[in-house]
């Protein structure tokens, strides 16, 4: 049997089409022609890991037509993958983040938000090292929103949530600011706006509403397909068929860090405001360990 450090569960980037893909006959194919298969082996000579590609041979309209029956076996056939192969752990594409949680049954998937939020501290404390920065302005949310936010206290800059809809942040950085004194705002968004000593953050996929302001020193993109990142790493997942960009990148490779580490005892990913999920700081300091951060720090 195959070593494997990890499991990436992806789709097809194609909608399949014609008479046996019609919602009504999919549902009783998809379970028996269709089931996730390991396709392919994932090599990462640079983290010493080795993973299987689990690939579910549908677009993503596939699975959306599917009941949630079908849906349910499908998922039950990659936990069996999982259990021959002993992995704890499924990472999986970050497009696909709301198609699996509701019908995996004690699967723990890596979406990667623990890997993002770490690499955007690598990015801060190296960059303070070479910038005077005044303010750090966040564009778009990740999960654990709250706990990501607070935990930027450390580097003593004021925080700035920018959105179109800023009124959905405004309970927790209201709890932040006048609770515990942590200097957090938020406003609609407004790259002209940005400062040339800011560094800006945009973790939000839809882009085409955001132009770069003229006068933005620093800006950040930390979103499914931010690409070029890390090019040692690019040539990696391109030889082993991947799209080197972040809805990949980042379940991948955080899912490396926990199995290089032995962790274990990782949680699902959750948003929360009273109890902020920490794991992502201890992920950034296993991948300090592992010399992880200095193939995204070549760029910077």
């Amino acid at each position: 049997m195959l070593d494997l450090d990890f499991a990436f569960f992806n789709l097809i980037n194609q909608t399949r089409t014609g008479l046996a893909f019609k919602k009504v006959f999919l549902d009783k194919l998809a379970p028996i022609f269709y089931a996730p298969r390991l396709k392919r082996i994932i090599k990462l000579p640079y983290m010493e890991a080795c993973g299987g590609n689990i690939m579910l041979p549908l677009g993503i309209a596939n699975l959306q037509d599917l009941q949630h029956e079908s849906k349910h076996l499908l998922a039950g056939k990659i936990g069996s993958l999982l259990q021959e192969y002993k992995l704890r752990y499924l990472a999986v594409d970050r497009r696909l983040k709301n198609q699996l949680t509701d019908i995996t049954d004690g699967q723990v998937l890596v979406h990667g938000d623990n890997f993002i939020k770490a690499l955007a501290h690598v990015f801060i404390k190296e960059l303070l090292t070479r910038y005077e920065l005044h303010k750090i302005i966040i564009v778009g949310t990740i999960e654990d929103f709250p706990g990501f936010i607070s935990s930027l206290e450390q580097y003593g800059l004021p925080i700035s949530i920018q959105a179109l809809y800023p009124q959905q942040q405004e309970l927790f950085a209201h709890h932040l600011l006048y609770e515990k004194g942590q200097a957090v705002s938020t406003s609609y968004l407004n790259p002209q706006n940005w400062g040339r000593d800011d560094l800006v953050f945009i973790l939000t996929d839809l882009t085409e509403t955001i132009t770069d302001g003229k006068n933005a020193a620093l800006t950040i993109y930390l979103n499914n397909c931010s690409c070029s990142l890390a090019p040692r790493l690019d040539s990696e997942f391109e030889r082993n068929g991947l799209f080197p960009v972040l809805y990949n990148l980042a379940p991948i490779l955080e899912s490396c860090l926990l199995a290089k580490a032995g962790i274990q005892n990782f949680g699902t990913e959750s948003i929360t405001v009273n109890a902020p999920n920490t794991e992502f700081l201890t992920l950034e300091n296993i991948g300090y360990q592992w010399g992880l951060w200095e193939l995204f720090l070549d760029k910077v």
